[in-house]
């Protein structure tokens, strides 16, 4: 599948910031997405790469999705690289040179089968507030036979997923997102020049055991 990018350059003008207020998607295999903000990145539309069993990447891979800004971040609308039938799920980066990451909406990376969940990382000059899911676990199909109408549903499978890492300046803020796993993935990695705080009913999940 073809790529997207999406530039706003930094001259000093209003025109600094990138701002998403419609979706962008890819729909075709190893389909990628980047956004490049001059100064700050506001999502607030959904932007995720996809693909199918049927646009198959021939290596097995999801598009990737990547968001670089002069300053901060702010996510209001989910952000995506999700996969089924192919080897791995595409990966998510996010950079804030200067500034701050606020996540408010989910960031996943899933595919819908038994396969590899795309890694997340998130590094910011300043601070990292997550008050949505963030999650790489790959789904499962399983068969649910009770009640008697038998229906398949899709469940978490972390021995599947990918790694998160959440590297900040100054300080990492999780808050409950309302899901049962706030962070989930296989291994979980936080690095922060400042402090690291839990809010209430948070669970972070690693499929490895690995929380660092």
């Amino acid at each position: 599948g073809g790529n997207i990018t999406l530039t706003a350059t930094e001259d000093g003008g209003d025109d600094d910031h990138l701002t998403v207020n419609a979706q962008v998607s890819t729909a075709g295999a190893g389909g990628g997405i980047l956004l490049n903000g001059g100064t700050d990145i506001d999502v607030n539309a959904r932007v995720v790469a996809q693909v199918d069993d049927v646009q198959a990447d021939p290596n097995g891979l999801a598009g990737n999705v990547s968001l670089v800004a002069g300053r901060s971040i702010i996510i209001d609308a989910q952000v995506g690289a999700t996969a089924s039938d192919v080897d791995q799920g595409g990966n998510i980066e996010m950079t804030a040179m200067t500034g701050d990451i606020d996540v408010n909406a989910p960031i996943t990376t899933p595919s819908s089968s038994v396969v590899e969940g795309g890694n997340i990382t998130l590094t910011a000059a300043g601070e990292i507030t997550i008050d949505a899911q963030v999650t790489t676990s790959a789904l499962e199909q399983v068969d649910v036979i009770d009640p008697p109408d038998r229906t398949e549903v899709d469940i978490p499978n972390s021995n599947t997923s990918g790694n998160i890492v959440f590297d900040a300046g100054t300080d990492i803020t999780i808050s409950d997102s309302g899901e049962e796993f706030d962070v989930d993935g296989n291994t979980i990695t936080g690095k922060a020049g400042g402090k690291v705080t839990f809010g209430a009913d948070v669970i972070v999940r690693s499929a490895t055991g690995s929380i660092v």
